[in-house]
């Protein structure tokens, strides 16, 4: 079940980033590792409520910039792409949770969590990184991590 978990859970974020983001995406490979995650410039954390999964997004200041002009149609910086990137996340992951709702999978999403710097997480569990290259844009990687709660 948990293996099937995470491939609903990262299905529906392919479908959720591909529903918001208004250009042609190519994804890599999934990877799993046991490496410590570490964060880019930028990242944001939402745990899904119900179950035992977070959702990291990361990368680039300038990629997440150029992803709000092509969203919400204004490129962003500083304090604004923070608030920015973090409600990106919000959105994806709660199109997640609509797609796996509509599968009979009831998840709730908590508040996003900007990474400090210096943030740490001891218990990684089980983690999945896709990386998505969006036209035009840049890349950015998504993270799904079991156990942290």
């Amino acid at each position: 079940m948990v293996e099937n978990m995470q491939n609903l859970l990262l299905d529906s974020v392919r479908t959720s980033i591909g529903n918001i983001i208004p250009r042609p995406l190519s994804q890599a490979k999934v990877c799993t590792d046991n490496e410590p995650l570490i964060k880019d410039e930028i990242g944001v954390a939402i745990q899904f409520t119900n179950s035992d999964y977070c959702m990291v997004l990361d990368g680039q200041r300038v990629v997440f910039s150029r992803i709000s002009e092509a969203v919400f149609g204004m490129y962003m910086e500083g304090e604004m792409l923070d608030s920015c990137v973090s409600e990106i996340a919000n959105i994806i992951a709660g199109g997640t949770t609509t797609i796996l709702g509509e599968q009979g999978i009831s998840l709730d999403i908590t508040t996003p969590s900007l990474l400090e710097d210096n943030f740490d997480w001891k218990d990684q569990g089980n983690k999945l990184t896709l990386p998505i290259s969006i036209d035009a844009v840049g890349e950015i990687r998504v993270v799904l991590m079991e156990g942290n709660s």
